[in-house]
Formats: structure tokens, C-alpha cells, sequence
């Protein structure tokens, strides 16, 4: 509390920018159904995959002056990234697992359950002053899930993705010039489950996706907002979702079943309150696209 950060010089031409960022990129690989296991499980037929990040920004009793001011709270998960697993069995030297690591997050025999959970949030609490030429406050959450099992007769995929991005603002913002304050989740849900072949003429195979996002961006009662130029307070959220089952028993099968469910919810919210004065334009909005 009661922290100053300025970056200002003898007028606003001679100011230095201030950056403050909260990035959580980790790729964690868990081979069991317990969040925080060893994966010890991983070179068994069924697998859990499951990523969870968070970036939080608070800016408490504080004053920040500079020129452009930058406040960012950034979570990724990414399937393509190499895996880190705390330090579990892909880490024990052996050349075998390595090879592994590049493939078993995607694919893995008879079932594959992955899972993203995935939080930014910036907060800019009721003392907080910011002062600047522009200022731009931005929460972004960005989650990858990816199932897809390799298998004979019976394949199952699950992939659930959860992700929150907020921006709380309870403080003062000052601004010469504009103010940009955003919330955004980017979904992205891949959920594929069919077997090779059938088996004794039988194949089966089941495919559920769920997907939950929540962003928004509050501008709350008590916040004081003054800005020389623009306003905008926008929440998106932005879903990719591809869930797909099916199965072939082959020319003398006698039985192939396929089910596909696909289950999605979300909250998009841009409010904005307190006490506002804006010379140019303000644009507030809430998008939610599929």
C-alpha cells in the first residue's frame, strides 16, 4: 500500500511508458484423475489431461504516473507447446518418453479426457490512481483443449475448457489521451473420437465437449474516469468448438454406435459506472461469437 511509480518527466513529451504484466504460459501434464499427481499414469490406455493457469494483476494503494501505461494479465494454455509435468515420469531420462512427450498430450489409447482451465483478472482497487498520457488495461485468457484418442472398436474423447477473463476497476484513471480497458477469452475445443477399426464386427464411440466462458469488464460505482480522448470498455468472448463421434464396424460388422454431445455456456459483461467525463467518443459493448 501507499506505493508510487512514476515514470514523468518535466511535461508529458519526456514521460516514460510504464508496463506492468501477468503472463501464465505453463503447459502441465497430469496422468491421473488427481489435479497435481505424478504421471505415473501416463503410459496406461486411459489418460487426464489437464492445464491450469492463472494471471492476476491487483493494483492496490498505489499511484502510477508515466506516459502510456500498460496493465496486462495474459493466461495460455497451448497443446502444441512442450510439456512440462512437474518434474514426472517424461523427466526421468529416458529417451523412450521423450519421444512420447509430442504426441501423448493429443492422442492416447481408448480414451482421452483433457481438460483447460483458464483465469486472467486485473483488478484496480477503490486508492489506486493512474496517470497518463494513455492508459490501457487488458485481461486476456486463451484455452486450447484437444482429444483425441488412437484406438480398435472403442473409442471415448472428453475435452472440458473453462475460462475467466475480468477487469475490475474501482479506482481513478486519468488520461491526456484514451483509455482502453478489455476482457477476452479465446476458446478453442477439439473433441474427436473414432476407432481405427471395428472389432468382432462391433465399434462404438463416444465424443463430449463442454465449454464455459465468462469475460467481463466492470467499471464500478465509486471509480472516477477522466479522459482527454476516447473511452472504450469492451468484453468478448471468442469459442472454436468441433465435437465429432463415429464408428465403422467394416463390411461384415453387425453393430456400430456413435454419440456426440456437445454442452456450452457462457457470460460476456461490459458495464461501465462511477463517475465519468470523456471528450471524445465512448463506446461500451459485449460481443459473444461461435
Amino acid at each position: 500500500d501507499n506505493v508510487a511509480l512514476s515514470a514523468k518527466g518535466s511535461y508529458l513529451a519526456n514521460n516514460g511508458d510504464i508496463t506492468l504484466d501477468a503472463i501464465d504460459g505453463r503447459n502441465l501434464v497430469y496422468g491421473s484423475l488427481e489435479h497435481g499427481a505424478a504421471s505415473t499414469l501416463a503410459a496406461l490406455p486411459f489418460y487426464y489431461n489437464v492445464d491450469i493457469l492463472k494471471a492476476t494483476v491487483i493494483i492496490g494503494d498505489a499511484t502510477i504516473r508515466g506516459k502510456d501505461i500498460h496493465i496486462r494479465a495474459r493466461a495460455e494454455s497451448n497443446p502444441d507447446k512442450d510439456m512440462n509435468n512437474d518434474d514426472g515420469i517424461f523427466n526421468s531420462g529416458s529417451s523412450f518418453l521423450s519421444d512420447l512427450q509430442s504426441d501423448i498430450e493429443d492422442f492416447k489409447l481408448i480414451a482421452a479426457v483433457s481438460r483447460s482451465d483458464v483465469t486472467s483478472k486485473i483488478t484496480i482497487s477503490d486508492n489506486a490512481v493512474l496517470e497518463g498520457d494513455n492508459i490501457t488495461i487488458e485481461a486476456n485468457s486463451i484455452a486450447n483443449v484437444t482429444a483425441s484418442p488412437i484406438s480398435i472398436a472403442v473409442a471415448v474423447a472428453v475435452g472440458v475448457l473453462d475460462t475467466e477473463s475480468t477487469v475490475n476497476v474501482n479506482g481513478t484513471l486519468l488520461a491526456a489521451g484514451d483509455i482502453t480497458i478489455s476482457s477476452r477469452t479465446d476458446n478453442y475445443l477439439d473433441v474427436n473420437a473414432e476407432p481405427i477399426f471395428g472389432k468382432s464386427g462391433y465399434a462404438g464411440s463416444i465424443a463430449v465437449g463442454v465449454l464455459n466462458s465468462d469475460s467481463g469488464v466492470y467499471v464500478n460505482h465509486g471509480s472516477s474516469i477522466v479522459a482527454g480522448g476516447d473511452l472504450s470498455v469492451k468484453a468478448a468472448n471468442v469459442d472454436y468448438s468441433y465435437v465429432y463421434a463415429a464408428s465403422s464396424a467394416g463390411n461384415k460388422g453387425k453393430l456400430a454406435v456413435s454419440i456426440a454431445a456437445h454442452v456450452e455456456e457462457g457470460d460476456t459483461e461490459a458495464v461501465l459506472a462511477g463517475d465519468v467525463l470523456v471528450q471524445g467518443d465512448t463506446d461500451v459493448h459485449a460481443v459473444h461469437k461461435q
